[in-house]
């Protein structure tokens, strides 16, 4: 698999970084299948490496993989939540409040970087938004044993996507969004194409 995705990135004209987050997209409906443990274990490093606020590594990951447990936390919310369900597993973004400058963007980068590994892996993944979601966090923190300490941020649901196309995308990129300097003084970035 590894040599797949190495022979596809070969054949573009684009860094690998920017090969994966054009391929990178929401995928909320999987097919039955479970993650190869050298799978998960790679997300796991890739999240672990993820920066943190001030370096103080205060984020911690809880994998989900029981499916009556998937479709708990699948209702931790009154809708969007449905993917943790539809996943092979999921895994909780969160973050020791006692040890971390800025839990919930420490979270942000971590659940990032996860994303991308799994895009990397061809698999794919849907953030589930907990933190700010009308009791969602506390449900999350009861299900999973964690204590009042810890900040959820999100789920990742991750599995084989079914009926994704996984294709880079061959959206336009705004450059217009970018500027030069000083915002004010609308300079963009010129693309020379």
């Amino acid at each position: 698999m590894t040599l797949l995705r190495e022979q596809r990135y070969f054949f573009t004209d684009m860094s690998h970084i920017n090969f994966i987050s054009s391929k990178r997209r929401t995928v909320r409906t999987f097919l039955e299948a479970s993650i190869e443990a050298e799978d998960l274990r790679d997300i796991l490093e890739t999240a672990l490496k993820a920066p943190t606020s001030r370096n103080r590594r205060a984020t911690h990951f809880v994998v989900i993989e029981d499916k009556e447990r998937l479709d708990r936390l699948s209702r931790c919310k009154p809708s969007g939540a449905d993917p943790i369900r539809a996943g092979s597993l999921a895994i909780a973004v969160c973050a020791d409040t006692t040890r971390a400058a800025r839990p919930y963007i420490d979270c942000a980068i971590a659940a990032s970087y996860i994303q991308l590994a799994v895009t990397d892996l061809d698999l794919g993944s849907c953030w589930v938004h907990v933190h700010d979601s009308m009791g969602a966090e506390e449900v999350v923190r009861a299900e999973l044993g964690l204590p009042p300490t810890s900040a959820v941020l999100c789920i990742i649901a991750i599995g084989l996507p079914k009926d994704e196309d996984l294709d880079p995308r061959k959206e336009d990129i705004e450059w217009e969004r970018v500027f030069i300097e000083t915002f004010e003084d609308r300079n963009t970035v010129s693309t020379n194409e």
